[in-house]
């Protein structure tokens, strides 16, 4: 199993690129998606593989999204 670090931060999503928003630092990042190496849309949860070279992930439980959250990440998934 991998490491869990506390990632202090809010992150929105949309269809042009995802941002960032750290809570402890006055900073705000703009990623594009080929920032994202892959997305897995699994029973509970969705995962975001970020390209980099030490694998880093985001989970994403289903239960805390809405419908139309969910299907916005499968469409993206099927892009990748």
């Amino acid at each position: 199993m991998g490491q869990h670090l506390n990632f202090d931060a809010l992150v929105s999503f949309n269809p042009d690129n995802i941002v960032i928003k750290h809570v402890n630092k006055d900073l705000i990042e703009n990623k594009s998606w080929d920032w994202v190496k892959d997305i897995e849309v699994k029973k509970d949860r969705i995962w975001l593989t970020i390209n980099l070279k030490k694998t880093f992930a985001f989970t994403l439980p289903k239960s805390k999204l809405e419908q139309q959250d969910v299907n916005f990440f499968i469409a993206k998934s099927k892009m990748k």
